[in-house]
C-alpha cells in the first residue's frame, strides 16, 4: 500500500495538526489477480489491489487551517501522485466531520486507491508463474 503510506507522510509534513492526533489504516482491501505484461521488458502485473485509505485526525484546528485548505492539499497530492486515476473524478474523497468545539473537529477522510503489484523476471526469483520465476517489486 505504497500510495497510502506516501499520503500519510505528506499529511504529517503539512504541520496543519499535531502528528500524534492522526491515525490511519487500510480498509476494504480487494486483490485482483492479473498476470499480464507491462511496457517494461520482463515485468508483469501480478495483481491489482483496490483499497480505501482511512485517515482520522482528532482535534483538527479548522479555524486556523480551514478544512477546505486540507482537502485542497490532498486533492493536489492525488492529482500529482496517483497516476492510476484516469480523471480527477475516478475516485471521490469522502469526509466525515464531528465538531468538538468552536475551533476543533475530528475528521475521517476515506480515499479509494488502486495499485498494481509488479514483478520482474528473475531465474532465482521466489514467485513462480506460468513456468517462469519473478521477484516481486517492492
Amino acid at each position: 500500500m505504497i500510495k497510502h503510506a506516501a499520503l500519510v507522510s505528506f499529511l504529517m509534513h503539512l504541520d496543519y495538526f499535531d502528528a500524534g492526533n492522526m491515525d490511519s489504516f487500510v480498509d476494504d482491501l480487494t486483490v485482483i489477480p492479473a498476470g499480464r505484461g507491462t511496457d517494461a521488458a520482463g515485468q508483469i502485473v501480478v495483481c491489482e489491489m483496490e483499497y480505501t485509505g482511512v485517515y482520522g485526525i482528532a482535534d483538527y484546528p479548522h479555524v486556523q487551517y480551514p478544512v477546505q485548505r486540507l482537502l485542497a492539499q490532498i486533492s493536489a497530492w492525488l492529482l500529482d501522485h496517483d497516476t492510476d486515476r484516469t480523471t480527477p473524478f475516478d475516485f471521490s474523497v469522502n469526509v466525515e466531520t464531528n465538531p468538538r468545539d468552536d475551533s476543533k473537529a475530528d475528521l475521517e477522510i476515506r480515499i479509494p486507491f488502486r495499485e498494481a503489484v509488479t514483478a520482474s523476471a528473475d531465474a532465482g526469483g521466489e514467485l513462480a508463474l506460468a513456468g517462469e520465476h519473478y521477484d516481486v517489486n517492492a
